[in-house]
C-alpha cells in the first residue's frame, strides 16, 4: 500500500498511545511518523524501549490526557500567572 494508505490506517483508531514505523527508509519513516496520531511513534523501534527517560510521555484520542516525565510532565502540575503593576514602588 502507499504511505498515504498506511498513515490513514495508522489513524483510523480511537487510541493514540504509542505507534512504531518500520523501514529501511528513516527520512520516509520520519515523515510517516511526524503523520500519525500518537503520543509517542518509534522508528525502527518501540518508542519505550529507546526513549530518554526525561522524554514527555504523552497519550492522544482515548488514550489519555496529560503527559508524564520531562518538563512537561512537571509543567501539568504548575499554573502559570501574571502579576501586573501600574504603579511605581
Amino acid at each position: 500500500g502507499s504511505e498515504k494508505e498506511a498513515v490513514r490506517l495508522s489513524n483510523d483508531t480511537e487510541y493514540g498511545l504509542s505507534a512504531s514505523v518500520y523501514t529501511q527508509d528513516i527520512a520516509k519513516g520520519t515523515r510517516v511518523a511526524k503523520q500519525v496520531k500518537a503520543g509517542q511513534v518509534g522508528i525502527n523501534d518501540w518508542p519505550l524501549a529507546i526513549a530518554p527517560a526525561k522524554c514527555p510521555w504523552s497519550g492522544m484520542k482515548g488514550s489519555g490526557f496529560g503527559y508524564h516525565s520531562g518538563m512537561d510532565g512537571w509543567r501539568q502540575f504548575s499554573v502559570p500567572k501574571s502579576l501586573v503593576c501600574a504603579s511605581k514602588l
